[in-house]
């Protein structure tokens, strides 16, 4: 007989409780209800422990007995795990997450599990509704979450659980995946949630727009420019074409965004658009790579905050200034892996030139040293345009920081350690190196 939905019991059980059943016979189903969530509890300990993996093992056979043996979907610890999965995964969309946020996440989890979490992801979306429904932004992820799900996915109750791997491995994914969203924390949103998407937001004040949404972009032309001269210089390896070539890209963009802000010299502050973005940063040295989204943010009047559990930096600021960093932080973080690789490999040092804290220290002093040069850059450009364009930047990031402070009413600064001196040397000597626009840049 197929599980019927009832109410969850009363000391807090997550089981579904059939409402026909006899007062004996209810406190029989929440006793049962009690041991699979005490099963399913012990099983994410073992598989979460740092023991050999062969000490779960008596725990993933335990659930995989009770499964074979339920008669009803409420007792197949299997249909609880897909159950609560779905429902994490719903709850963490109302939390600020996003797919693109949720898959970066699990992909740095070890083991990964981003795959069966695109394929919990998409079942949760469709199952929902929220398929056809959502924003432009959420689509573009969407694709991505497409191409990673699981072809070998199961079915029925047992959804979650690959047909294609043994049950002692398919159960350690699915127990890894569940104990993952289960440490998943809120985020800041990047615009309305789910259950608010057929609700419109008049500004950015109501309810922070994501980079979609908000406001003018860069044309297309400008960015496709830009794109293909950052691409041509992060492939060259001559240095002075790579020079020619970054330098007009940033020429590009910097000239975009200033002219933007002087055709919009009669708006007030709380009537500027403001959106933001996250920046999915990957291992190794992933909060010293964020140093360096601070730096580049920082030269382009955008705020950046570094959460570390996500391993993603928020960027907040102008839509322009925004594909700005983004754009500018990727093409530098190439340049910067290639020099430092360069360097391990020329350097007569050996072992000592290719170790963490060298690595860590080069990558901390380039985005020092590049921080440096982009507001000498910026510094530049202001003075080139005159005293016109003073109050009106002031007033944009007098937008930013008002949306900064409402995202984030609280957050703290890290503390810098100890670097090693000839990293630190080699890095400031590569972003010495690293491809910025020379001189001022005058009006068109």
């Amino acid at each position: 007989m197929n599980a019927q939905r009832g109410h969850r019991s009363s000391n807090g059980a997550d089981a579904f409780v059939r409402p026909d059943l006899t007062d004996a016979w209810r406190r029989t189903a929440e006793l049962k209800a009690m041991q699979l969530r005490d099963a399913i509890d012990d099983g994410i300990r073992s598989v979460m422990s740092t023991l050999p993996t062969a000490y779960a093992e008596p725990s993933l056979l335990h659930l995989q007995q009770l499964s074979d043996a339920a008669a009803e979907d409420w007792l197949d610890p299997r249909y609880v795990v897909g159950e609560e999965v779905l429902t994490m995964i719903s709850n963490r969309w109302e939390a600020g997450w996003q797919p693109a946020d949720l898959l970066h996440y699990l992909r740095r989890a070890t083991p990964r599990v981003d795959q069966l979490g695109a394929t919990a992801i998409h079942r949760q979306l469709q199952r929902s509704g929220l398929l056809d429904k959502a924003p432009p932004e959420w689509r573009q992820q969407l694709a991505a979450v497409g191409d990673l799900t699981r072809s070998g996915a199961g079915r029925g109750r047992g959804w979650l659980f690959p047909a294609d791997l043994d049950p002692p491995r398919a159960w350690r994914q699915a127990l890894i995946l569940m104990a993952r969203l289960r440490q998943m924390h809120r985020l800041a949103p990047l615009g309305p949630p789910p259950s608010q998407w057929r609700a419109t937001t008049s500004s950015p004040r109501d309810g922070i727009r994501g980079a979609a949404e908000a406001g003018p972009r860069p044309a297309p032309s400008v960015l496709d420019k830009v794109r293909g001269l950052l691409a041509k210089a992060e492939s060259t390896t001559f240095t002075a074409e790579a020079e020619a070539l970054t330098a007009k890209a940033q020429e590009l963009m910097t000239r975009h965004a200033i002219d933007e802000a002087l055709l919009q010299t009669d708006r007030a502050a709380d009537d500027i658009d403001v959106s933001a973005r996250r920046l999915h940063i990957d291992n190794p040295y992933a909060s010293t790579k964020a140093t360096l989204v601070h730096c580049v943010a920082e030269a382009n009047r955008v705020r950046a905050v570094w959460d570390d559990r996500l391993g993603a930096c928020t960027i907040i600021g102008q839509p322009t200034d925004l594909e700005t960093v983004d754009l500018l932080f990727t093409s530098l973080l190439v340049q910067a892996a290639r020099a430092m690789n360069d360097h391990g490999r020329d350097s007569r040092s050996g072992s000592a030139d290719r170790s963490r804290s060298f690595r860590r220290s080069f990558l901390l002093a380039y985005a020092n040293r590049i921080g440096e040069r982009l507001a000498e850059t910026s510094h530049d450009v202001a003075t080139e345009y005159g005293a016109e364009l003073v109050p009106v930047l002031a007033r944009r990031q007098e937008a930013v920081d008002e949306e900064f402070r409402r995202m984030f009413p609280s957050v703290s600064h890290g503390r810098t350690r100890s670097v090693d001196r000839r990293g630190w040397a080699a890095g400031t000597a590569a972003a010495d190196q690293a491809v910025l626009p020379r001189g001022r840049l005058g009006r068109r």
